[in-house]
């Protein structure tokens, strides 16, 4: 039982595997991180927060669990009835940065920042950054922010700036159940949750609500460079993704953010982006409700490419893959219609040549759906694109689109 921060550093300290520190108290850190090391963790361990909160004062980060190995996840952290809050300082993982297996339960992760101090300009993970596995069940991920470097000016090119996964980053794999990732912002990608490896990734009666990409909260004063999934941002190296979303919502996200002349902004996917590497990649979702996600940028392309597509799901296809949307409710979704070549569907399709002088075709299968009172410049409800063109008709050699009942109805371009 630990009520202060130097017990709490002691307990983990003296931890042997299996153990469980639970806290009696609120714990306020002065003194930096607290560092799980294999030392203190062994085969594992668990922190009981029994309702308690551990908060740092936003100059560095709350937890961080490291075995100095970068190759192998050799134990397990458990965070059970914790809130876990104030992180800062650093430029990923403020929360929590983890190389292990990382699980929690029953938990609250809110109000973390991260931003690279160091002029690098990238911050990553705002509430969680998870090189390792990850397993959030009954948890929630909140009012996290993931952050470019604040004090670059708003006009010029040449910078790539980037804010990746305001709630979450994981290259692991990912299980999310009964949890609200909610309320998050990215600079770039992944308001909600950014994941970049390949699973297998199930995610079951889980939300995904109101994250933001590209807003001045999020980029200090910098401009908006490739933003992607306001909500859910899905891109692993692959081939071999494998991805499942049922009994879910990806709605009310916003994708927002500037460009001015010499520089290119790509708001892709306000609610959910899902890209496939490979013709082994299947991704599914089921009783999915994606709606009200929406495009507010205010690009001004000047002789560079402004594009915003995709304002509910986008589905891209590179080297092949398969997608699977059933029984769904995509609707009320929303994109500006500012921009070169704005707004490709609230549900945007894709197929990619990535230069292999073969373009193999995606597979969407869109089965028993509902489609309406969506909005974008061309293709309110469904916009087929092939290697960026258009492909008229999306079904044959570019793309295989299935759609099988469901309706499509009172959408807008």
């Amino acid at each position: 039982l630990v009520g202060t921060e130097a017990d709490l550093r002691a307990a983990l300290e003296a931890a042997v595997p299996d153990d469980c520190v639970v806290l009696t108290a609120d714990i306020a850190l002065t003194g930096g991180q607290i560092l799980i090391t294999a030392d203190s963790a062994a085969g594992g361990i668990e922190i009981d927060g029994a309702g308690f909160s551990v908060t740092s004062n936003g100059t560095d980060r709350v937890f961080g669990i490291d075995d100095g190995d970068m190759v192998t996840d050799s134990f397990t952290v458990t965070f059970k009835n914790i809130t876990i809050s104030g992180g800062g300082g650093v430029s990923f993982g403020a929360g929590v940065a983890s190389q292990e297996t990382l699980v929690f339960e029953d938990s609250v992760v809110t109000g973390n920042r991260a931003i690279d101090p160091g002029m690098n300009y990238t911050g990553v993970g705002g509430g969680i950054d998870a090189a390792g596995d990850l397993t959030l069940t009954r948890t929630t991920v909140s009012n996290n922010t993931a952050s470019s470097y604040a004090d670059l000016p708003t006009t010029g090119g040449g910078f790539y700036l980037t804010g990746i996964g305001g709630g979450v980053n994981v290259d692991g794999a990912v299980t999310i159940t009964d949890s609200n990732i909610d309320n998050n912002e990215a600079a770039n990608q992944g308001g909600g949750i950014a994941i970049n490896g390949i699973g297998p990734h199930v995610i079951t009666g889980s939300s995904f609500d109101n994250n933001r990409i590209g807003s001045t909260t999020a980029q200090g004063n910098t401009i908006g460079l490739n933003s992607f999934g306001a909500g859910l941002f899905q891109d692993a190296g692959g081939p071999g993704v494998n991805m499942s979303i049922s009994n879910s919502s990806i709605s009310g996200n916003v994708g927002g953010g500037n460009a001015v002349a010499g520089d290119i902004i790509f708001d892709y996917g306000m609610g959910a982006d899902l890209t496939t590497r490979g013709v082994n990649d299947v991704i599914s979702l089921d009783n999915v409700t994606i709606s009200n996600n929406t495009s507010t940028s205010d690009g001004i392309s000047g002789g560079y490419l402004a594009v915003q597509r995709g304002t509910g799901l986008t589905m891209s296809a590179i080297e092949g893959g398969t997608f699977n949307v059933s029984n769904s409710t995509i609707s009320g979704n929303y994109m500006s219609p500012l921009g070169d070549f704005p707004g490709y569907g609230a549900v945007s399709v894709a197929t990619f040549d990535t230069g292999s002088g073969v373009a193999y075709p995606g597979v969407f299968n869109l089965t028993d759906n509902t489609i309406s009172g969506n909005t974008a410049l061309r293709g309110g409800g469904i916009g087929v694109r092939y290697n960026g063109g258009f492909n008229n008709d999306g079904i044959g050699t570019q793309n295989d689109l299935n759609i099988t009942g469901g309706t499509i109805a009172n959408n807008y371009a």
